[in-house]
């Protein structure tokens, strides 16, 4: 996933993990990218997801918070009766 504002995000497929690996940068308005592509990716992924937030640079940063809110979305789809 390459966004119009320079954000990026490739899955990189393990046997028991997925990397997401992040690069750009982080705004106001990349956030709701960003977040909803890494949920994408641990949809899709065999077990975990791995952020790799190397190549990520940080606009704000409050805006880490993003990774608390994919962490408990993930968690709460995975709660036992969860749909």
């Amino acid at each position: 996933m390459t966004s119009g504002n320079g954000l990026h995000l490739e899955p990189l497929q393990r046997t028991e993990s997925t990397v997401a690996a992040l690069s750009g940068t982080l705004t106001l308005d990349t956030y709701p990218e960003l977040r909803d592509g890494v949920l994408q990716v641990a949809t899709d992924a065999p077990e975990s997801v791995i952020a790799d937030i190397q190549g990520l640079e940080f606009g704000d940063d409050t805006l880490m918070t993003v990774f608390s809110v994919i962490a408990i979305r993930i968690g709460a789809g995975r709660e036992p009766g969860s749909s």
